[in-house]
């Protein structure tokens, strides 16, 4: 889904160890992109049997708190569904703001 300057793309991927749900979420993810996307994003977790989930950030520019529930949403699908659930390639002010709300450390694999 790409809408009003920012998105949510899937696909499956194997790393050889298990299969991994892939979404990567771009743009700048504020309160109004939130809202279009926490169902999206916990959707495809539940959806999924990948093991795994990786949440991709490194295209995308900007989040606010709305996206640390939005994150934390998904976390408590792929926890609730069985699945592990990970952050990952953010830059900049997203690192930043996944930091200082200690999501980074809990979910962060790079």
């Amino acid at each position: 889904m790409d809408h009003e300057g920012f998105g949510l793309t899937s696909d499956i991927t194997d790393a050889g160890d298990g299969r991994i749900l892939n979404l990567r979420l771009t743009g700048a993810v504020d309160m109004d992109a939130c809202a279009k996307l926490t169902d999206k994003l916990v959707d495809a977790i539940r959806l999924t049997d990948a093991p795994r989930v990786v949440v991709d950030l490194e295209g995308t520019e900007f989040i606010d708190s709305h996206c640390i529930g939005m994150l934390v949403a998904g976390f408590d699908a792929a926890r609730l569904s069985g699945r592990g659930f990970a952050l990952t390639r953010a830059r900049g002010v997203v690192r930043r703001v996944l930091e200082v709300s200690g999501l980074m450390t809990l979910l962060g694999r790079d």
